[in-house]
């Protein structure tokens, strides 16, 4: 395992300018094995970021905690060679992920992309003048999903939520789920597919997965959340569905279509506790009609992958809505939920939640 997180780390590394790939991988081991991202700002010093550690990078490769007059400074080239070796030296080809703010090269490591913002019809079309890049190291590891496989997945298949803050391990825990759902660690082989927006769970490079997934797993690599539900229900008959990163209004009607199409849902959202969970609108008509099982919370960045709590997400969301039960209903405007009063199966007086989650 130490090895292969080395390996992780100089494949990141790969992806930048000649200069600073060779400066990171004189890093020690033992500082590249517990690195998640690798940031470049200009006129600033390299910093690798750890769980809830930050070294800054000297010129020599070595590595400090504080900064000092040999830290190795990021400059304006330095940046604007890195962003096109991420894009291959073809950025135009990249346009359309440049536009959502990100580049995913090989191995599925995810390079976020910071710079002067090129409009076209109101519109962002490209990123000049490249300011920061934050390298994220893709990090697969095997086993991680076991206990929760263990406490959730025993008795067949449910609908599961992952939540927590950044680098909590999401994204690692939806990959070795997969793994274990598609290899028939359960009670059967589960037909899985993935709907890898970003090309983070699977890493598919030039057809292939990098990252194992199971051999009864199908990925839809760079789909939008919605299309790639919508073709996985209707072409690849999946038991289970899995999707990382719901973050908005039309991601959770997505998962709402599939659900309505008998398919179980594993997915993810950004939260630091369940009860920021549920102030998120997007997510109410998810609780509201029951489509996951369980809520699971994963602790803060400093322990990757590891189980805070894990609860009915029915059970949740009584706890927090305890007055009333919202219907969520369409009409020609748009989505809004009417509030029904728990004690009398009747609409609070003059209550509805509209698109913007204020009770009128």
């Amino acid at each position: 395992m130490t090895t292969q997180y080395t390996q992780r780390f100089d494949q990141a590394c790969e992806g930048l300018c000649q200069e600073i790939a060779t400066l990171l991988y004189g890093v020690p081991s033992s500082i590249k094995q517990t690195t998640c991202q690798i940031r470049l700002r200009a006129n600033l010093p390299l910093v690798l970021c750890a769980p809830n550690q930050l070294f800054f990078v000297k010129k020599d490769g070595q590595v400090s905690k504080v900064i000092s007059p040999d830290t190795f400074v990021v400059t304006p080239k330095h940046l604007e060679q890195s962003f096109q070796s991420l894009c291959g030296h073809s950025v135009h080809s990249h346009e359309a992920d440049i536009q959502n703010g990100f580049l995913t090269i090989q191995g599925g490591h995810r390079a976020g992309i910071c710079g002067t913002g090129v409009l076209e019809n109101g519109k962002l079309k490209n990123v000049r003048s490249i300011s920061s890049i934050n390298l994220r190291v893709a990090r697969a590891m095997p086993g991680a999903a076991k206990e929760l496989f263990e406490r959730l997945f025993q008795d067949g298949l449910h609908s599961v939520l992952l939540v927590g803050p950044p680098l909590s391990g999401k994204t690692t825990l939806l990959r070795d789920l997969a793994v274990h759902l598609a290899n028939g660690q359960g009670k059967r082989y589960y037909q899985t597919a993935v709907i890898d927006e970003r090309s983070e769970i699977a890493a598919v490079y030039k057809g292939s997965a990098q990252n194992d997934i199971g051999v009864c797993c199908d990925v839809l690599n760079g789909y939008p959340k919605a299309k790639g539900m919508e073709i996985a229900t209707r072409t690849l008959s999946p038991d289970v569905i899995i999707l990382d990163e719901i973050g908005s209004k039309e991601d959770a009607q997505a998962i709402l279509d599939g659900a309505n199409a008998g398919v179980h849902i594993l997915a993810s959202a950004h939260a630091s506790s369940l009860q920021e969970l549920m102030r998120k609108p997007y997510f109410k008509p998810l609780f509201a009609q029951q489509i996951f099982d369980y809520l699971v919370l994963l602790k803060n960045g400093e322990h990757i992958g590891k189980i805070q709590t894990i609860v009915k997400a029915s059970e949740q969301y009584a706890e927090t809505y305890r007055s009333f039960v919202c219907d969520y209903i369409h009409d020609h405007d748009g989505d809004y939920g009417i509030c029904f009063a728990e004690e009398t199966g009747e609409p609070a007086a003059g209550g509805y939640f509209d698109d913007s989650d204020h009770v009128q």
